[in-house]
Order: C-alpha cells, then sequence, then structure tokens
C-alpha cells in the first residue's frame, strides 16, 4: 500500500483490518434503520473509534485531519 501512494503521490491514511472496519460498520450503522436516528455526535464518534483501536488525529471528527 505505502509503494502505491508513493507512486501516485497520494499520502497513506491509516489502514482499517476487516475487523475493525467490521465493527466500526455495527457500532456505526447500528440504529440508522430506527426512525429518527440521528448521526452520532463528534464524542460518540470518538468513543466508537476508540472502541476499536482507532485513535489519534487522523480519527478525531474535529481534528484538521480527518477524512
Amino acid at each position: 500500500m505505502g509503494a502505491w501512494c508513493r507512486e501516485r503521490g497520494i499520502p497513506r491514511r491509516p489502514i482499517l483490518s476487516l475487523d475493525q472496519l467490521w465493527r466500526r460498520a455495527v457500532a456505526w450503522y447500528d440504529t440508522r434503520l430506527t426512525p429518527g436516528a440521528r448521526r452520532p455526535q463528534p464524542d460518540e464518534i470518538r468513543r466508537i473509534f476508540a472502541g476499536i483501536g482507532l485513535e489519534g488525529p487522523f480519527w478525531d471528527p474535529e481534528s484538521d485531519e480527518f477524512g
């Protein structure tokens, strides 16, 4: 992945394992089909991410490095 990004001049972002991806999807979309569901707030997003080992500025929704 690192070589592919370097060759294309694209910054390498964090890579999730399949387990982390699955756990993030379950936590993120758990209530989405519930009427009146709302988007997670920044503190909730941090808890979701931290719960699956995604920490640091990239994963902070209020950081300039997010997304």
